[in-house]
């Protein structure tokens, strides 16, 4: 702990092994202090313990508590970006993968929007599905510049990407989040996509200036997206009353889009009255592959392979402890 306070150089990657931590609390607030400065930070463990234990001193923090390493940095726009490394053979090969992460970093692609949003934070993930190949993608959410001081208005981006190595195919893919199980439900979906339209291939997700919600809260922002899959039949599985959003991608099996890498959209709009102001969830990512017997006739070894992380977000007017 004593060398990790010593550390100033922002650009100084920084990589800690739990298994050889004495002081968790101590070294956790070292990670803390590194993290605001703008160091990129990997983790070896089994958990994320060592970021979560100070969870209200982050303003983002998004982790799988099912993984090898996890990961904490800074994207170029100020927002923070957690990453999660699971599924590897080996934990040298997780730890490669996190060096990867870390020297890519200052580089990401970040979101851009026709303004009225206050920031953006992102979660990035790295899972092998061995024998088959792997899901990666990345969660953008953003808060929204909204004119209530009660509640705070977030929109969540979703890129849930299935990768195919083997030779094998896809069978499905979902995007599920829980969010209205916390804290009695103060949390409310307002929009979503895909929505209620069956046998859809399209997902559109638009919303231009001047939002405007029930309860008379006026917000002006711009986001826009879309994606077009063929032989991909697209369905909403959402119950909105329970607080849940879920979209469910049913591949055509040996078709090129199920051979292929294959990245699904979907997105919602949502507001939160915790107490907290924050925006928490429980989300997850799931492909399911195949092995290919006769090509374009039958497939058999089905196996699903999912991705859990949970998420606090919390907004700028106030949640978040000062160190």
């Amino acid at each position: 702990s004593n060398s990790l306070s010593s550390i100033n150089d922002s650009t100084e990657i920084i990589m800690i092994n739990e298994k050889a931590v004495s002081d968790k609390k101590s070294v956790a607030d070292d990670i803390t202090n590194l993290a605001s400065q703008g160091n990129a930070i990997i983790v070896v463990a089994d958990t994320p313990e060592l970021f979560t234990m100070n969870e209200n001193k982050y303003r983002f923090t998004a982790f799988s508590e099912d993984c090898q390493v996890s990961c904490m940095g800074t994207a170029p726009d100020g927002g923070t970006v957690c990453h999660s490394i699971s599924g590897y053979p080996t934990e040298a090969e997780a730890i490669q993968q996190a060096y990867i992460w870390a020297a890519e970093i200052d580089s990401m692609e970040t979101y851009a929007m026709d303004g009225g949003i206050g920031y953006n934070e992102y979660y990035t993930y790295n899972q092998m599905c061995d024998p088959y190949g792997k899901m990666s993608g990345i969660t953008i959410i953003s808060q929204i510049e909204d004119t209530n001081d009660d509640s705070n208005y977030f929109v969540v981006h979703y890129n849930h990407e299935g990768i195919v190595t083997s030779g094998d195919t896809k069978d499905n893919m979902t995007v599920r989040s829980e969010l209205g199980s916390y804290l009695q439900g103060n949390q409310v979906i307002y929009d979503h996509a895909p929505r209620n339209e069956p046998g859809i291939q399209t997902v559109t997700f638009s919303y231009g200036l001047n939002f405007s919600a029930s309860d008379g809260v006026s917000a002006n922002f711009g986001v826009s997206w879309d994606h077009t899959y063929s032989e991909c039949t697209i369905t909403d599985r959402s119950d909105v009353g329970a607080g849940i959003f879920e979209a469910f991608y049913d591949l055509e099996q040996t078709s090129v889009t199920a051979d292929n890498n294959l990245i699904v959209e979907p997105g919602l709009l949502l507001r939160t009255d915790a107490p907290d102001g924050a925006y928490h969830a429980h989300d997850t990512y799931s492909v399911t592959f195949c092995n290919v017997v006769i090509d374009n006739v039958w497939c058999n070894d089905f196996r699903s392979y999912s991705h859990v992380v949970d998420f606090t977000v919390y907004p700028d007017d106030g949640g978040i402890e000062v160190n």
